[in-house]
C-alpha cells in the first residue's frame, strides 16, 4: 500500500494538467489511509480501484 501510495503522490503534479483529477488521487490516498487506520481490507481494495479509475481518466484525458 505504502508503494501506491508513494506512486499516487509522485502522479500528482501531472494530475494538474487535467481539471478535477487531483481530487480523484487525493481521494485514493484518504481511502489508502483509512483503510490502514481501521485495518479494513474491503476499503484498501475500494482505494486499489479509486487510483485505477483515475489513473485511466489522467492517461484517457492528457492533452498529447
Amino acid at each position: 500500500m505504502a508503494l501506491i501510495c508513494m506512486a499516487v503522490a509522485a502522479a500528482m503534479p501531472l494530475m494538474e494538467l487535467i481539471p478535477f483529477s487531483a481530487n480523484g488521487g487525493g481521494l485514493a490516498l484518504m481511502a489508502f489511509g483509512l483503510s490502514i487506520v481501521a485495518r479494513d481490507g474491503l476499503l484498501a481494495l475500494v482505494a486499489v480501484a479509486t487510483t485505477g479509475g483515475t489513473g485511466w481518466f489522467v492517461i484517457t484525458n492528457l492533452p498529447w
